[in-house]
């Protein structure tokens, strides 16, 4: 089955690059300036599509609007959402719409190459034709992998977002309701590439500068019972995962300094001016409402999305 891909931009420039791009490397690409011929091939071919890409601004509509709109046609469309400068509020409505990924419209394209690749893929898988049979007990097995037992398919739609994350070095945030196996997913997407340390954020509460330390290290003296120096788990974990747990727990002022070393890559040690530079993959994971926190501004919805793949846990 060949890939074909709807794109909606009205960046012509940027729409004519994207779309030789993609044919250059065998896909069937259908492009459009403005939503409403895209909507309408759509309508006429709901199921042919195997992943739509739009640009967030587009004129009077919203990419996230034209989303709900092709998700009210066929609810199964996986699509992706561009913007090179997204807003709060493009966020939140991204969110909502049911995109797979909010992607940067800087990303190099070879990168993004490999985000549509992933998800071509996972749909040709789950959108079978009606006359094949599925094998059930490979479907069990495959779930069986990533440490759960059942057939249900919510839980295959977890196993199909696992496996293309797996393949992917994008960070993740991970949002369900506690005792849903977070943790037991975020090793399945960690693959066994490096180590892996994982922190629940709720376990450090009452004690924020222990919390701050486990995160970033620590120097010798930087707080009572400091006695020597310390690493914390993102120097820890170099090449490999962290996982932080209960992510909603974290503190405005630890949140801003995760956001920085999120976006630079460097951990500052408490008592220290040394910059360590880091290299890691993070999964985050949060409760399922966690948006109701960012309208609160208890919790930084940039930092929900900074470079993060959102993935609900729905099963």
């Amino acid at each position: 089955m060949k890939c074909r891909l709807l794109l909606i931009d009205d960046d012509s420039l940027f729409l004519d690059s994207l779309k030789s791009f993609f044919e250059r490397r065998g896909f069937e690409v259908d492009a459009y300036e403005t939503p409403a011929p895209g909507i309408e091939k759509f309508t006429q071919m709901p199921h042919v599509f195997s992943l739509v890409i739009l640009d967030y601004k587009l004129g009077s509509k919203t990419g996230a609007g034209v989303a709900e709109e092709l998700r009210a046609i066929n609810p199964d469309v996986f699509v992706l959402i561009l913007s090179a400068d997204p807003t709060r509020e493009a966020l939140k409505a991204t969110w909502k719409a049911g995109a797979l990924e909010f992607v940067d419209k800087n990303v190099e394209l070879d990168e993004l190459l490999k985000t549509v690749q992933g998800w071509c893929k996972k749909y040709q898988e789950t959108n079978l034709p009606a006359c094949e049979v599925v094998n059930t007990t490979e479907n069990e097995k495959r779930i069986a992998r990533i440490g759960m037992v059942g057939k249900s398919k919510a839980l295959s739609e977890v196993v199909e977002k696992v496996e293309v994350y797996q393949s992917k070095n994008r960070n993740v945030l991970l949002l369900g309701e506690s005792g849903t196996g977070k943790e037991m997913i975020a090793k399945a997407i960690h693959n066994n590439r490096g180590i892996f340390k994982a922190i629940n954020c709720a376990s450090f509460r009452a004690t924020p500068t222990l919390l701050e330390s486990a995160l970033f290290g620590h120097v010798k003296g930087a707080f009572t019972g400091a006695d020597k120096d310390k690493k914390g788990v993102f120097e820890e974990a170099s090449g490999g995962t962290v996982f932080l747990d209960e992510i909603h727990h974290l503190s405005s002022d630890v949140q801003v300094s995760l956001l920085r070393v999120l976006q630079e890559r460097k951990v500052t040690p408490i008592g220290s001016s040394r910059e360590i530079p880091v290299k890691f993959r993070l999964i985050t994971a949060g409760k399922p409402n966690l948006e109701d926190d960012a309208n609160d501004e208890k919790f930084r919805l940039d930092l929900s999305y900074t470079d993060h793949s959102r993935f609900v846990l729905g099963f």
